[in-house]
């Protein structure tokens, strides 16, 4: 039986919440633009499928291009495309992660290009069960915003917030609906992960933005602001220290 990649598989779309409730100012007509006019960036999106074959790793990585394994490090093979820019991990049991895509269309195509590669190897690849696994996005409070008080935000809603600066300069926020994972910066900044749609995360930072700003650092108090927050934020999001 010759190898083929089955493109028959559908591709989950994005479905229209019904307005956050969180404050009178969050509603508006138009659900992908949040409060402050301003969206949040999507800045990783990872997905995963199966190939449907066991795979050689060894073999793999012997023949395809950009292809690192170090089977000691870590039990797959990375391979980077360019187009669009992404990084796949490739196991033995056929089951592939994608991650690096800046969209949903990117990840899914990044996944196809992999499979293709794979079987032009020999293998009898069949592409199925594409999922986004997770959508990480990030925003601001604007240069007009002095910070936040997180101390005091993090006393105020101890049951979803959790800070431990001497392990991580940012508060972290669970929230329930729509379910995501906060990372919540002095300096304004916030990193939203664990969405499963873009829906999710523009939101999540939608919901967020009118509660943090109930906590604004005075001038005076923002002086002495942390600049290791930075490279905290850039690694949140899979990004260099340097950007």
């Amino acid at each position: 039986m010759a190898s083929h990649i089955n493109n028959t598989s559908t591709f989950p779309q994005t479905n229209t919440a019904s307005p956050a409730t969180t404050s009178p100012t969050a509603t508006h007509t138009d659900r992908n633009i949040p409060i402050n006019g301003n969206l949040p960036q999507i800045q990783n999106v990872v997905a995963s499928c199966d190939l449907s074959c066991h795979l050689d790793l060894t073999h793999l990585a012997q023949h395809i291009r950009n292809a690192e394994y170090a089977p000691k490090r870590f039990s797959a093979v990375v391979v980077r495309i360019r187009d669009p820019r992404t990084t796949a991990l490739i196991f033995a049991s056929g089951k592939m992660v994608i991650t690096g895509a800046k969209s949903e269309d990117d990840a899914r195509l990044a996944a196809r290009k992999n499979a293709r590669i794979v079987q032009k190897q020999g293998y009898c690849v069949s592409f199925k069960e594409f999922k986004i696994q997770n959508i990480v996005g990030s925003g601001s409070l604007g240069a007009a915003h002095e910070g936040i008080k997180l101390d005091d935000f993090a006393r105020d809603h101890r049951q979803f917030a959790s800070l431990e600066p001497e392990r991580f300069p940012g508060l972290v926020y669970h929230m329930y609906d729509p379910k995501a994972v906060l990372l919540i910066f002095y300096g304004g900044k916030i990193v939203i992960t664990g969405a499963k749609t873009r829906e999710t995360v523009y939101r999540a930072f939608e919901k967020i933005v009118p509660v943090v700003r109930q906590y604004p650092f005075t001038p005076l108090q923002k002086a002495g602001e942390n600049t290791n927050d930075n490279n905290v934020y850039h690694k949140s999001m899979g990004l260099p220290d340097e950007l």
